[in-house]
């Protein structure tokens, strides 16, 4: 009716039921949403997987990781060569050669290899692994039949390995290639050397080689710092030159000054090394015969007369 009050309806509790959640209420069965079986297994499947990680680390560690090297021992160390022997030597001049006491002055060349990589028997090579048979075929130039005024010898040495290793070792794997080609020029001076003219040379840890013979055995030593031509640098040279490189002037400069460094880098072709070497040992034999006194001859061998028993009359052999 007109003026009278709307009559506001009551909510009914059924109708929108009043929760609870007071301390002690309990999350209803139906509201409650079960872990499934995947979420489960998430644990365990992570502490496998890091497991595998750990098992995989350990596996690279032991079996795919560099073996521990050996220290250097000599001991252990491949037989030193034995240079009165033809396979000490990758080339080594055969039959009469003329000594230092002829016209023109004769010259050699003694010339060091580099290093071949590859060898981890040890700390040193032996002179007989087949790496080092080839080791001059990348010098042609070496065993070219047109020398016509140098002879070239080039002894064997136990090169320091591939190894990696400490310092300590590494040096004295250093020192036994040392020994060897010092040994080597020793056995030439004594044996090969008739006074000539000499050009010592290499490539690599050769040149270095070829460095030490000139300080330890050459340049202060009489006769032979007068008989030193220089020092020849390969043309296959492609790493910087050592820092104990002589300050000696350049050989296709000089006619008056030895020794000198005969640098042939940058010549590709073995006939114009074979031409420059020759051209620079014409030169040096030629200021030798003008400024260096000449050695004498060996005497010739003494011959062996042999004189006949003296026999008195009547005596006979019986």
């Amino acid at each position: 009716m007109p003026g009278d009050l709307m009559e506001i309806p009551r909510l009914s509790s059924k109708a929108c039921p009043i929760v609870d959640r007071s301390e002690g209420y309990q999350r209803p069965m139906s509201e409650v949403s079960e872990t499934s079986a995947v979420t489960r297994l998430v644990p365990g499947l992570t502490i496998l997987v890091l497991l595998i990680m750990i098992a995989a680390a350990v596996f690279h560690v032991v079996t795919l990781s560099p073996p521990q090297h050996p220290s250097f021992s000599r001991e252990n160390a491949p037989a030193a060569p034995d240079f009165s022997n033809t396979t000490s030597w990758l080339l080594r001049p055969t039959g009469e050669r003329l000594g230092g006491w002829e016209r023109p002055w004769p010259i050699d060349l003694i010339w060091f290899p580099d290093q071949p990589d590859g060898y981890l028997g040890g700390w040193n090579t032996p002179i007989d692994w087949s790496a080092l048979d080839g080791q001059l075929s990348s010098e042609p130039w070496l065993q070219t039949s047109e020398r016509t005024s140098y002879v070239a010898f080039s002894p064997r040495r136990r090169h320091v390995s591939s190894l990696s290793g400490s310092d300590e070792d590494k040096s004295l794997a250093e020192a036994l290639e040392r020994e060897d080609v010092l040994r080597a020029t020793d056995y030439y001076l004594e044996t090969d050397h008739l006074m000539r003219g000499i050009f010592v040379g290499g490539r690599g840890s050769g040149l270095s080689a070829a460095i030490d013979v000139v300080e330890m055995r050459l340049a202060d030593t009489a006769p032979y710092d007068r008989l030193l031509g220089g020092i020849i640098i390969s043309p296959m040279q492609t790493e910087d030159l050592p820092e104990d490189m002589p300050p000696w002037p350049a050989c296709a400069e000089t006619a008056s000054e030895y020794p000198c460094i005969l640098d042939l880098r940058g010549i590709s072709e073995a006939d114009a090394v074979v031409q420059q070497i020759d051209q620079t040992s014409k030169v040096f034999s030629q200021w030798l015969d003008g400024n260096v006194t000449k050695p004498a001859a060996p005497l010739p061998p003494m011959e062996t007369i042999e004189f006949s028993p003296v026999r008195r009359p009547g005596e006979t052999d019986d």
